[in-house]
This record gives structure tokens, C-alpha cells and sequence, in this order.
């Protein structure tokens, strides 16, 4: 049979409350609330949106080029700018 004395177990609950208050500490100080939509992507900005938006109105086919033509716009201002961020910060870690 195994005997655990009470200190013990007292000081496991103690080091466990410091652990979950820890991992706690480091979720609220990290953790970034996002909202979720139908259009959840980084690139998609207003543009997008609205042009969407219109295509949804009028179901054109002169509108869906024109979103076709806004996200890949969006898409392309948005990775050549997280290309440029990636490749200043990796040129920066060199010596």
C-alpha cells in the first residue's frame, strides 16, 4: 500500500495551481482574439468587400472580373509585402 503524507500532496496542489497560473499568465499575455468570417483571409481588405459585395447585387459577369481581379490584386500587395518583412528580417540575423 502506498502512504502519501498530507505535506506532500499539499505541496503537489501548490506547484500544480503555480504551473496552471503560470500557462494561464502566458495564454492572456499571448493570445490574440480574431474574429471569424466567411472572407477569413489576411489579404482580404475592403476592396475585396465591396467588390464582393456587388457581384453579390448584381451577379454580372463585369463584376466577378472585377472581384477576380481585386482579391488577386489584394493577394499579390499583401504576400509582396510579407515576402519583403521575411527577407529584411532573415538579411537582419546574419552576421
Amino acid at each position: 500500500m502506498l502512504s502519501i503524507s498530507l505535506g506532500l500532496v499539499a505541496s503537489l496542489d501548490s506547484l500544480f495551481a503555480a504551473v496552471s497560473k503560470a500557462f494561464t499568465n502566458a495564454w492572456e499575455a499571448n493570445a490574440r482574439s480574431i474574429t471569424v468570417t466567411t472572407q477569413f483571409k489576411e489579404w482580404w481588405n475592403n476592396k475585396c468587400r465591396s467588390a464582393l459585395r456587388s457581384y453579390k447585387h448584381t451577379g454580372a459577369r463585369e463584376d466577378w472580373h472585377l472581384f477576380c481581379s481585386a482579391t488577386r490584386s489584394a493577394k499579390q500587395s499583401f504576400f509582396d509585402n510579407r515576402i519583403a518583412e521575411i527577407a529584411s528580417a532573415s538579411t537582419n540575423k546574419h552576421p
